[in-house]
């Protein structure tokens, strides 16, 4: 069974394996596949089929935007909630007494989670300077370590190089 995605190509079974095993690097392929399969369950009696293969998919390849996604699409779809199925499988399945409502989707996913991401933002950069202080003390002396004073030296700039970028 395939269904229309929004830029109007179709999608099946197969093709949410396809943008699983790209992941990594296509986060607006991850997104589309997510609008499709929710589109997909929405115009198929509420068929949860490929969303639930979609987030098993990213399960199992321990996807670190895994919360941010499963919120998201929980979000966007209310009525139905991730269970164990009949199988012993888990996936997405209508909770039972409520209807399934379909919300419509605004943003993507990596846009939904920015305010989470600005607070990771600034742990990131406490721990950069963090960091660059252990190197330093690992430079003097001060700290034992099985780098070379060059390594240490490569680490530092590395380190502030990135420290630079983030406070731009």
């Amino acid at each position: 069974m395939s269904f229309k995605k929004y830029d109007g190509k179709t999608i099946t079974a197969k093709g949410v394996d396809s943008v699983l095993n790209g992941e990594g690097t296509q986060r607006d392929r991850l997104q589309n596949a997510i609008e499709a399969t929710i589109e997909h369950a929405k115009l198929n009696n509420n068929d949860f089929t490929l969303l639930s293969r979609l987030v098993n998919g990213l399960k199992e390849r321990r996807t670190r935007n895994l919360q941010a996604l499963t919120k998201y699409i929980g979000e966007h779809l209310t009525g139905a909630s991730w269970q164990k199925l009949g199988d012993g499988s888990y996936g997405y399945k209508t909770t039972k007494g409520k209807a399934v409502e379909y919300k419509t989707i605004e943003k993507p996913w990596y846009a939904h989670s920015a305010n989470k991401q600005q607070v990771h933002n600034f742990d990131l950069s406490q721990r950069l300077k963090t960091l660059i202080r252990d190197v330093d003390a690992a430079i003097k002396g001060d700290k034992k370590t099985q780098m070379s004073k060059q390594q240490l030296n490569d680490a530092k700039a590395q380190l502030v190089n990135m420290e630079q970028a983030f406070e731009a």
